[in-house]
């Protein structure tokens, strides 16, 4: 009867601590987030207010007319490729992504073709996108958001133009006014003679680049616009560039007539396509062409043709062509014609600046871990989160020239919040484009609060006797703090350790192998975290453990010498009775208010469930031992 009851207590004592642990461990463990910190210093995009795009005037600051070498313009006709070159200089603080500034040309200019190209930053960066107009006889920049992000922008923009000849019919000295956003700008003047073509021609070839596709280039052949009567007539058209080749399905041949319009310039009227009726011979390499067109009277014809450049022009590059008219294998007339690529570029440069925080203490020592916001006050909007790395520096760079307002967000560990807002203006800015600012922090003094270590201890085997076993408190670098001795109760405690500043901290526990003879030492380390933290201005220490809070030892008897002498006469045989006996172990509950800030000094340990594992040990045993 009395082994059938310890039989239902060990079960008893099972099925309680089975059951009753988990909800311990709920009640009494408080949920730890990971703190997140950084030693970067984060430039932010604040997201942007919604700003009407507007028209910036008020940039350019010089205008040239050049060649496409740079060098001045002599006596030019109608023909000339005129560079335009703009100089300007943005105003700080004003311009947006998305405004434009749009540049016009005087009627008696024009543009040869639509074409939109980049003014760049010496890194490829795109300041602006260039767009031209030839209907309106426009350049339109649109700014990027490089503008909001420099300061002290400044460049240039070109781009070719052509004498407008239905503008300008007469011999003259042309003023050129370019304007800009309603500011009329003198360009310079330009000596315009112009010319005609040859009114007794009989053979001639123009070019122009394609308007949609800058690899392209159109072809004309002019042959006998005068009318006159050829016999054995043949065309034949060599290509003098390598990157060229010739467009063979663009290549068209017509009859029609040519006459001179008010200008002096042959303009063609095609009365019929003969391109298949006359054979057009390549060359074995593609690279010329001929037509024979044999007995042609006082016929009149023109061939148009594309080329197409193997890579996208650069500027000024030149793209050559030669064409000859023989008759009888007589040389007629013969030409070269040069195109140069028509493009526009464009380079500007920006300033960024940087702001720089220096954060210490009374002493001037360095702080890590202070948090701060940057303002712009045009906006009024947040441009940086910063925190100060182990060097107590944060750096915010890519700023423009301005006004801003520096605000502490959150104080290093165990000092106070600055509440001064830093002003920093252009001023302060310095030739290297630095603005420095240090911030001091006052420290914080605390109570100093308690933290106690607890441990438990059992031995399997025999009775545990007190102070049996050592065992050793270590910190974060493994010096030892304390060594202790366990009660007859299993239970382990260290003296309390102190703590004056909020933080974590790290702490071991483990036994110390003394060497008695028949015991296996537990030989697991006990990993503490105390975390410190300031609650309503008091410190409060909380203590996690990890890796088993009881230390288990197993006690083996030596087995006795049997004895050789045959038992005399008389003699009762006696047989030793051993009884293995548990050490039951306890340590003291202690008190945990439930879901309560813990007053000044008071620690929080998960001592339930410390209780229940100590529980399930001891339904064990009691089992176990009933089993025996």
């Amino acid at each position: 009867m009395k082994k059938r009851s310890f039989v239902y207590w060990g079960m008893f004592f099972i099925l309680l601590s089975t059951l009753i642990t988990p909800f311990l461990k709920l009640e009494t463990g408080y949920a730890q987030t990971e703190p997140t910190s950084t030693s970067e210093t984060n430039q932010i995009s604040a997201t942007p207010n919604v700003v009407p795009r507007k028209q910036v005037g008020n940039i350019v600051t010089a205008i040239q007319l050049t060649d496409k070498e740079g060098n001045p313009l002599g006596t030019i006709n109608q023909y000339t490729d005129i560079y335009l070159r703009i100089e300007f200089n943005l105003p700080d603080n004003t311009v947006n992504s998305g405004d434009t500034s749009v540049i016009t040309l005087p009627e008696e200019l024009r543009l040869e073709k639509n074409m939109t190209f980049n003014v760049v930053d010496d890194t490829g960066a795109v300041v602006a996108i260039a767009q031209t107009d030839v209907a309106n006889k426009t350049v339109t920049l649109t700014y990027t958001d490089y503008v909001e992000n420099h300061a002290n922008i400044s460049g240039s923009l070109y781009f070719t133009s052509l004498i407008d000849f239905e503008n300008v019919e007469n011999e003259s000295k042309i003023p050129i006014y370019v304007t800009v956003e309603g500011e009329k700008i003198f360009a310079g003047d330009l000596d315009y003679q112009g010319e005609g073509d040859d009114v007794n021609e009989k053979f001639s070839k123009y070019s122009w680049f394609i308007e949609d596709d800058p690899t392209e280039i159109y072809n004309v052949l002019r042959i006998n616009p005068t009318g006159q009567t050829y016999t054995d007539l043949e065309v034949e058209d060599v290509l003098k560039t390598a990157s060229l080749s010739y467009m063979k399905d663009t290549m068209k041949i017509e009859r029609g007539q040519w006459t001179l319009d008010g200008n002096a310039i042959w303009q063609f009227t095609p009365e019929e396509d003969i391109t298949g009726q006359l054979a057009v011979q390549y060359g074995p390499d593609d690279r010329n062409f001929s037509v024979h067109f044999g007995n042609i009277g006082t016929n009149e014809y023109r061939i148009t043709y594309k080329t197409k450049s193997d890579h996208l022009p650069e500027k000024g590059e030149t793209f050559t062509n030669y064409a000859k008219l023989t008759e009888n294998q007589t040389v007629v007339e013969e030409v070269e014609v040069s195109r140069v690529s028509q493009t526009g570029g464009g380079e500007a440069n920006g300033e960024q600046y940087v702001v720089e925080i220096h954060k210490e203490d009374e002493a001037g020592q360095r702080l890590a871990g202070a948090e701060f916001k940057l303002i712009r006050n045009s906006t009024n909007q947040t441009v940086a989160k910063i925190t100060t790395d182990q060097n107590g520096t944060a750096i915010v760079k890519g700023l423009l020239k301005d006004n801003y307002t520096l605000e502490e967000t959150k104080a290093p560990t165990g000092y106070q919040l600055s509440q001064n807002k830093i002003s920093i203006t252009p001023e302060d800015f310095g030739k290297n484009l630095v603005a420095l600012k240090t911030v001091v922090n006052h420290k914080i003094s605390y109570q100093p609060v308690a933290a106690s270590f607890l441990a438990g201890k059992v031995l399997l085997g025999k009775p545990l006797k007190d102070a049996e076993f050592q065992f050793e408190l270590l910190d974060e670098k493994g010096t030892v703090l304390e060594t202790v001795s366990n009660d007859t109760l299993g239970k382990i405690q260290f003296s309390p350790l102190t703590f004056e500043t909020p933080g974590n901290y790290q702490y071991t526990i483990r036994e110390v192998n003394t060497r008695q003879a028949g015991v296996s030492y537990d030989t697991h380390n006990l990993q503490v975290q105390v975390t410190v933290e300031a609650l309503l201005g008091n410190l409060v220490a909380t203590t996690q453990y990890d890796g088993g809070q009881v230390f288990t030892n197993h006690y083996t008897p030596e087995k006795p010498i049997e004895s050789t002498t045959p038992p005399t006469s008389g003699t009762t045989d006696t047989t030793t009775n051993s009884t293995t006996e548990t050490t039951s172990i306890t340590i003291e509950k202690q008190a945990i208010r439930n879901k309560e800030l813990p007053k000044t000094g008071e620690t929080k340990e998960n001592a339930f469930l410390f209780l229940g594992s100590l529980l399930l040990i001891q339904g064990l045993f009691i089992y176990f031992k009933t089993k025996k």
